[in-house]
């Protein structure tokens, strides 16, 4: 599942939606976003993955997650957290260090939920 999460971050980066659509994700996948409110927070499926990538490119000039490190959580969530750092351009300057849970479910890429804080993100996978 690690390889599986830092293939999808680094698709994600590129912004190469065809490549990550073609990831194992379960067809109930959904990520929930931290940094700003698509609706409620939440997208479903690849196609929503886009939706947030469009949104995120029209509040900075460049936006990339760097994994640092990725832990186990638990067998349903084996890769919890991956702290990243979001590194932008010059409109609106971020360098935050924050996580991701990400769990499988069915053996696929379920769930992606982001916390602010690396120490959030620990808690909430109880590590």
């Amino acid at each position: 599942m690690e390889k599986l999460v830092r293939r999808a971050m680094h698709l994600a980066n590129e912004r190469e939606f065809d490549a990550l659509a073609q990831l194992p994700f379960h067809p109930e996948f959904e990520s929930h976003s931290f940094l700003f409110a698509v609706s409620d927070g939440t997208v479903h499926g690849t196609a929503g993955l886009r939706e947030w990538a469009a949104d995120v490119d029209a509040i900075w000039e460049t936006f990339e997650v760097e994994l640092e490190e990725v832990r186990k959580a638990d067998p349903d969530r084996p890769c919890a957290p991956p702290p990243h750092r979001q590194r932008e351009g010059q409109r609106d300057p971020l360098d935050e260090r924050a996580g991701q849970i990400w769990t499988r479910r069915d053996g696929l890429i379920w769930r992606n939920v982001g916390y602010p804080s690396h120490a959030e993100t620990l808690r909430t996978a109880g590590l």
